[in-house]
């Protein structure tokens, strides 16, 4: 992949995981063998619901076939994240020149 094609939320999210990873090998040299991934993203503090999410959207406004994103972050339960819209495609309608007898 291309740095040209990489979102700027992409870019955080990268620069995040880079972050706990720096904090793993920190543990690693003074000892530690074992990690949980909810404690390490609770160390870390990063919304990662938030960073993926934004990278999605980006990742969508990119795309030539659709026409509108909305992110929203409601955080309530059933309710919607992403708005999307699709560019509308072209119709194609095909006609039979055979006649059947």
């Amino acid at each position: 992949m291309k740095n040209s094609e990489i979102t700027d939320a992409e870019t955080r999210l990268h620069e995040c995981l880079k972050e706990i990873v720096d904090k793993i090998a920190e543990l690693a040299h003074c000892g530690e063998k074992i990690f949980v991934f909810e404690e390490l993203l609770e160390i870390s503090d990063i919304d990662f619901k938030s960073l993926l999410r934004d990278s999605l959207v980006e990742m969508l406004q990119e795309r030539e076939d659709i026409q509108f994103v909305k992110s929203q972050s409601i955080d309530a339960d059933f309710q919607p994240d992403i708005t999307v819209e699709a560019k509308p495609t072209q119709k194609l309608t095909l006609y039979c020149p055979l006649r059947i007898v």
